[in-house]
């Protein structure tokens, strides 16, 4: 697959599609499961370029709505972690 298809394919929708999913394992007590699923979220994210920090700057073409989203999603995924 090239890179190009393969940045394609990542979404904001299927990270938070994972985010969801990790906080039903944890919700029903699935911790090794859950642990694995926040584990790829997390490189989800780092692959879509996804930060908690304010200092970093939007990316070109991204609304504020978008950016936004990203935001509290990273910070969804730092939350599950600890």
């Amino acid at each position: 697959m090239a890179n190009a298809e393969r940045e394609a394919s990542l979404s904001v929708m299927g990270l938070q599609v994972g985010i969801l999913l990790a906080l039903y394992e944890l919700g029903h007590g699935l911790y090794p499961a859950s642990y694995l699923t926040i584990r790829s979220c997390a490189r989800y994210a780092h692959a879509l370029g996804i930060n908690v920090s304010w200092l970093v700057p939007a990316k070109p073409g991204i609304t504020l709505m978008e950016t936004e989203e990203r935001l509290r999603v990273g910070w969804a995924i730092l939350i599950l972690d600890r």
